[in-house]
């Protein structure tokens, strides 16, 4: 849902186990809900994408993974 653009309403939401991530602009809401299933060593990422314009759509959704294999505290402390 990163985009370089303003969106028209925005909202984060974080429940017991879970967040919720949900951007809309031009007439297409994206909500993503993140969490880790009990018992899994995974990250679950539970994508809707909504047209609530009208009109038809084409849209093209992809994935993008940026693994991070350093110490996350050494990378906190550089700033």
């Amino acid at each position: 849902m990163p985009v370089q653009a303003e969106l028209d309403s925005f909202e984060a939401r974080h429940g017991l186990g879970y967040s919720t991530i949900t951007g809309e602009r031009g007439g297409v809401r994206v909500s993503t809900t993140y969490f880790v299933p009990l018992g899994v060593n995974a990250e679950v990422q539970r994508i809707r994408v909504t047209n609530t314009s009208g009109a038809p759509k084409h849209l093209k959704l992809f994935t993008f993974v940026e693994f991070a294999l350093w110490n996350a505290l050494d990378d906190q402390t550089n700033y």
